[in-house]
Protein backbone atom coordinates (compact mmCIF):
# COMPACT_ATOMS: atom_id res chain seq x y z
CA UNK A 1 0.00 0.00 0.00
CA UNK A 2 1.20 3.17 -0.61
CA UNK A 3 1.60 5.81 1.97
CA UNK A 4 -0.03 9.39 1.53
CA UNK A 5 1.94 11.84 2.23
CA UNK A 6 1.40 14.30 5.59
CA UNK A 7 0.52 17.43 4.26
CA UNK A 8 0.87 20.25 6.03
CA UNK A 9 -1.58 23.15 7.21
CA UNK A 10 0.46 25.50 5.38
CA UNK A 11 0.69 23.10 1.62
CA UNK A 12 -2.82 22.60 2.42
CA UNK A 13 -4.40 25.90 2.01
CA UNK A 14 -2.77 29.21 0.46
CA UNK A 15 -2.34 32.13 2.56
CA UNK A 16 -4.44 35.03 1.85
CA UNK A 17 -2.95 38.08 1.84
CA UNK A 18 -3.92 40.47 4.21
CA UNK A 19 -5.06 44.19 3.07
CA UNK A 20 -5.59 47.37 5.11
CA UNK A 21 -9.16 48.74 4.71
CA UNK A 22 -9.74 51.99 5.81
CA UNK A 23 -12.63 53.42 7.23
CA UNK A 24 -15.84 52.18 9.39
CA UNK A 25 -17.22 48.79 8.41
CA UNK A 26 -21.46 49.12 7.86
CA UNK A 27 -23.61 45.84 7.49
CA UNK A 28 -24.32 44.95 4.22
CA UNK A 29 -28.42 44.56 3.80
CA UNK A 30 -30.02 40.79 3.05
CA UNK A 31 -30.16 40.36 -0.52
CA UNK A 32 -33.34 40.65 -1.58
CA UNK A 33 -36.14 38.25 -1.55
CA UNK A 34 -37.80 39.06 -5.77
CA UNK A 35 -41.39 37.68 -5.11
CA UNK A 36 -42.89 40.15 -7.32
CA UNK A 37 -40.95 38.53 -10.31
CA UNK A 38 -42.55 35.43 -9.66
CA UNK A 39 -46.00 37.05 -9.52
CA UNK A 40 -45.63 38.87 -12.27
CA UNK A 41 -45.20 36.22 -14.38
CA UNK A 42 -47.78 34.02 -13.12
CA UNK A 43 -50.19 37.20 -14.11
CA UNK A 44 -48.53 37.47 -17.32
CA UNK A 45 -49.43 33.71 -18.37
CA UNK A 46 -52.60 33.99 -17.10
CA UNK A 47 -53.92 36.96 -18.96
CA UNK A 48 -52.03 35.84 -21.98
CA UNK A 49 -54.21 31.80 -21.74
CA UNK A 50 -57.21 33.61 -20.80
CA UNK A 51 -56.82 35.78 -24.05
CA UNK A 52 -55.77 32.71 -26.43
CA UNK A 53 -58.66 30.42 -25.15
CA UNK A 54 -61.25 33.79 -25.98
CA UNK A 55 -60.09 33.68 -29.01
CA UNK A 56 -60.11 30.23 -29.58
CA UNK A 57 -63.72 30.43 -28.07
CA UNK A 58 -64.68 33.10 -30.57
CA UNK A 59 -63.42 31.34 -33.63
CA UNK A 60 -64.85 28.33 -32.81
CA UNK A 61 -68.34 30.64 -32.43
CA UNK A 62 -67.89 32.33 -36.00
CA UNK A 63 -67.31 28.68 -37.46
CA UNK A 64 -70.41 27.65 -36.29
CA UNK A 65 -72.63 30.55 -37.34
CA UNK A 66 -71.33 29.93 -40.80
CA UNK A 67 -71.77 26.32 -40.83
CA UNK A 68 -75.55 27.39 -39.62
CA UNK A 69 -75.58 29.97 -42.53
CA UNK A 70 -74.70 27.61 -44.60
CA UNK A 71 -77.36 24.62 -43.72
CA UNK A 72 -80.04 27.37 -44.02
CA UNK A 73 -79.22 28.06 -47.46
CA UNK A 74 -78.96 24.50 -48.07
CA UNK A 75 -82.43 24.09 -46.75
CA UNK A 76 -83.57 26.73 -48.48
CA UNK A 77 -81.85 25.73 -52.36
CA UNK A 78 -83.97 22.46 -51.46
CA UNK A 79 -87.13 23.62 -51.17
CA UNK A 80 -86.67 26.38 -53.82
CA UNK A 81 -85.83 23.60 -55.99
CA UNK A 82 -88.93 21.64 -55.34
CA UNK A 83 -91.18 24.70 -55.93
CA UNK A 84 -89.29 25.25 -59.12
CA UNK A 85 -89.81 21.17 -60.11
CA UNK A 86 -93.96 21.91 -58.97
CA UNK A 87 -94.24 24.73 -61.36
CA UNK A 88 -92.67 23.44 -64.19
CA UNK A 89 -95.35 20.53 -63.93
CA UNK A 90 -98.21 23.05 -63.64
CA UNK A 91 -96.71 24.70 -67.18
CA UNK A 92 -96.80 21.60 -68.32
CA UNK A 93 -99.97 20.37 -67.53
CA UNK A 94 -101.54 24.17 -68.57
CA UNK A 95 -99.80 24.04 -71.87
CA UNK A 96 -100.79 20.43 -73.14
CA UNK A 97 -102.81 20.24 -75.98
CA UNK A 98 -105.56 18.12 -75.26
CA UNK A 99 -106.38 20.51 -71.98
CA UNK A 100 -106.26 23.42 -74.62
CA UNK A 101 -108.41 22.33 -76.75
CA UNK A 102 -110.90 21.59 -73.81
CA UNK A 103 -110.76 24.85 -72.33
CA UNK A 104 -111.48 26.38 -76.34
CA UNK A 105 -114.75 23.61 -76.89
CA UNK A 106 -116.16 24.92 -72.63
CA UNK A 107 -115.59 28.65 -74.20
CA UNK A 108 -117.71 27.85 -77.25
CA UNK A 109 -114.73 27.88 -80.08
CA UNK A 110 -114.63 24.91 -82.30
CA UNK A 111 -112.18 24.02 -85.12
CA UNK A 112 -113.21 25.44 -88.72
CA UNK A 113 -115.45 23.13 -91.06
CA UNK A 114 -113.73 25.03 -94.29
CA UNK A 115 -110.10 26.60 -94.77
CA UNK A 116 -109.55 28.54 -97.42
CA UNK A 117 -106.15 30.05 -98.61
CA UNK A 118 -106.60 33.71 -99.93
CA UNK A 119 -103.67 34.60 -101.94
CA UNK A 120 -103.35 38.82 -102.34
CA UNK A 121 -101.49 39.80 -105.48
CA UNK A 122 -98.61 42.94 -105.46
CA UNK A 123 -97.43 41.75 -102.23
CA UNK A 124 -94.69 39.09 -101.94
CA UNK A 125 -93.78 36.83 -99.02
CA UNK A 126 -91.21 39.56 -98.41
CA UNK A 127 -93.38 42.74 -98.93
CA UNK A 128 -91.00 43.22 -102.43
CA UNK A 129 -94.23 43.41 -104.97
CA UNK A 130 -93.88 39.70 -105.92
CA UNK A 131 -97.10 37.50 -105.51
CA UNK A 132 -97.34 34.63 -102.45
CA UNK A 133 -95.91 32.15 -105.17
CA UNK A 134 -93.15 33.98 -106.10
CA UNK A 135 -93.50 34.25 -109.74
CA UNK A 136 -94.55 37.70 -110.49
CA UNK A 137 -97.45 38.69 -113.29
CA UNK A 138 -99.00 35.20 -113.01
CA UNK A 139 -102.55 34.76 -112.55
CA UNK A 140 -104.27 32.78 -110.65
Amino acid sequence: MSQRPFLSASTARPERKETARSGRLSVVPPPRQHVGRGIWFFVLAFVLTASLVTAVVVLQVLVSQGSFGVQELARLTTRLERDNGELRRQVAELSAPSRIVEEARGSGLRPPQEVEIVFVEGRGRAGDGADASGDEGSDR
